[in-house]
């Protein structure tokens, strides 16, 4: 894990909440793209 201490006026839950949006982002993504391979409609 890599801590950044080099931020000034960082706030100390910014990064951690960034990285939980990334991984939602990335689950919902994945997911919708399964949802679209398994659609018998293609576009």
């Amino acid at each position: 894990m890599v801590t950044l201490t080099s931020q000034p006026d960082g706030q100390p839950g910014e990064v951690p909440r960034n990285r939980r949006q990334e991984e939602t982002f990335r689950k919902v993504l994945a997911a919708g793209m399964e949802t679209l391979r398994e659609s018998p409609t293609r576009i």
